[in-house]
C-alpha cells in the first residue's frame, strides 16, 4: 500500500509539474504573440506618424490655428490629429498618431517653403544693371534691370574672375509681395511671467507662453522653448547666454562677440551681430517697425545667420531706408530680403531679395555693385524658408522640438 500511495503521489507531482510546463510555454507563447503584435503595432504607428508629417507639410495652410484637427490615418483604427500655432514669424505644429491603444505625439517647427525657381538674386528694376568686379561667383537665376549683367574693373588693381553660371531674366519695378503675419501669438493673455532671478528654463510647446523681462543686458542664462524675452531697452545677449528656439523683441538687439545659439530676433529698428557670433538654423532676424532714425541690420566679420532675415521697405518718404550690411567674411545660410539697401562683402547660401546693392571703397560707391563674393545656390535647397504667408507654398519642417 506504501508503494501504491507513494505511486500515485509521484504521478500526481508529474502531472502537476507537465501541467505548469505546459502553461509556461503557453504563457511564453501568448507572451511572444503580444510582443509581436506590440511591435507591429509600433511599427504601423511611426509609419503612421512619417506620414502624418508629410500630411502636415502638404495641407499646412489648411489647418486653423490654435485647434486641433483629426483625420482618419492610411490605416485601419488609425486617426492623426494636427494642432497649427503661431511662434513668432515661424509656425509650431503638433502632430499626433492614436491607435493600438497608444499615441504618439511630437511637436515640430516649421514655416513656409522657400519658391525653388526663385531667382538666387532679385533686383528691382530701377534703370541700373548689376555690375559683378573682382573675384566673383554667382549660381542660379539672376533678376535685374533690363537683363543686365555686365563687368566692372573698379580700379586697376583688380583682378578680374566672374564666373556667372545661370540665366538672366528682367526684373520688375517693384520687389515680389511679401504677406507677413501679426504677431499676436507673442500678446497671450495666458502668458507666464517668469522670476527675473531665473538662470535655467524650458517651456515646452504644449504649454502656455512664458515671458522674461530683461533689462539691458542678458547674460549667465540657459532659456529654451516658449520663451519670449522682451526689453524696452537695447538689449544686449552676451556669449554667455544660452538661447535656444526662443523670441527676442527689443528697440534695438545686439548679439555679442562670440554668441552662440538659435533663437528669432525681432528688433524695432537695428540688429547688430557682433564678430564671431553664431546664429544657429533655423534663426529669424527682423525689423519690425523700420521707422526710427537707424533701421539696420548689421553682421560684422565672421558672424554667420543660418535662416531668414527680412528688412522691410520704407513706410514713406519721411522714413529712413532700411540698410542691410554684411561685412566681409560674414556669411548667411538661407534667405535675404531687404526693401532697401544691401551693403554685401561677405558670402550668401540660399536666395537674395533687394531693392538695390551697395559697394563703398574708401572714395568711391557703386550702386549695385558685387565684388569678391559668392551667391551660391544650395545643395539640398528643400530647407530654405521664407516668411511671407502664400496658401500655394507648402511648409518645410525645420526641426523637432
Amino acid at each position: 500500500m506504501r508503494i501504491k500511495a507513494a505511486s500515485i503521489s509521484y504521478a500526481v507531482f508529474m502531472a502537476v509539474l507537465t501541467a505548469l510546463f505546459c502553461y509556461g510555454l503557453v504563457l511564453v507563447f501568448s507572451l511572444n504573440t503580444n510582443l509581436e503584435d506590440h511591435y507591429r503595432g509600433q511599427s504601423k504607428l511611426l509609419a503612421e506618424q512619417y506620414s502624418a508629417q508629410a500630411y502636415a507639410q502638404a495641407n499646412f495652410h489648411q489647418f486653423p490655428r490654435e485647434e486641433w484637427t483629426f483625420v482618419s490615418g492610411t490605416s485601419d483604427g488609425i486617426r492623426q490629429g494636427f494642432k497649427k500655432s503661431a511662434w513668432g514669424m515661424l509656425y509650431t505644429m503638433g502632430v499626433q498618431t492614436l491607435g493600438f491603444k497608444d499615441t504618439i505625439s511630437e511637436h515640430y517647427l516649421l514655416a513656409p517653403q522657400m519658391n525653388a525657381k526663385a531667382p538666387t538674386l532679385y533686383l528691382k528694376d530701377q534703370d541700373d544693371p548689376l555690375k559683378l568686379s573682382g573675384s566673383t561667383t554667382v549660381e542660379g537665376l539672376i533678376a535685374c534691370a533690363k537683363k543686365q549683367v555686365t563687368q566692372l574693373r573698379i580700379n586697376s588693381s583688380t583682378q578680374m574672375e566672374i564666373n556667372q553660371t545661370g540665366p538672366v531674366v528682367a526684373s520688375q519695378s517693384r520687389l515680389p509681395e511679401y504677406k507677413l503675419r501679426d504677431l499676436e501669438s507673442l500678446n497671450d493673455e495666458a502668458a507666464e511671467f517668469l522670476d527675473s532671478q531665473v538662470v535655467e528654463y524650458h517651456q515646452s510647446f504644449d504649454q502656455p507662453l512664458a515671458v522674461y523681462i530683461a533689462d539691458s543686458y542678458l547674460s549667465e542664462v540657459r532659456l529654451s522653448g516658449k520663451i519670449l524675452i522682451k526689453s524696452e531697452d537695447t538689449l544686449h545677449i552676451a556669449s554667455t547666454a544660452e538661447l535656444k528656439d526662443v523670441v527676442v523683441q527689443a528697440p534695438k538687439i545686439v548679439v555679442e562677440a562670440n554668441f552662440k545659439g538659435s533663437a528669432q530676433l525681432l528688433a524695432a529698428h537695428e540688429i547688430v551681430l557682433e564678430a564671431n557670433s553664431f546664429l544657429q538654423f533655423p534663426s529669424v532676424l527682423m525689423l519690425t517697425e523700420a521707422t526710427g532714425f537707424q533701421n539696420r541690420i548689421q553682421l560684422e566679420a565672421d558672424a554667420m545667420v543660418q535662416g531668414a532675415i527680412y528688412l522691410p521697405e520704407a513706410k514713406s518718404n519721411l522714413h529712413k531706408p532700411t540698410e542691410l550690411l554684411v561685412e566681409a567674411d560674414a556669411q548667411v545660410l538661407g534667405h535675404i530680403f531687404c526693401g532697401g539697401t544691401l551693403e554685401l562683402y561677405g558670402d550668401v547660401t540660399g536666395k537674395i531679395v533687394a531693392s538695390q546693392l551697395l559697394y563703398q571703397t574708401q572714395t568711391t560707391k557703386h550702386s549695385n555693385l558685387l565684388k569678391d563674393v559668392e551667391l551660391l545656390v544650395p545643395e539640398q535647397p528643400g530647407w530654405l524658408f521664407a516668411l511671407n504667408e502664400s496658401a500655394e507654398t507648402p511648409a518645410v519642417i525645420l526641426k523637432k522640438l
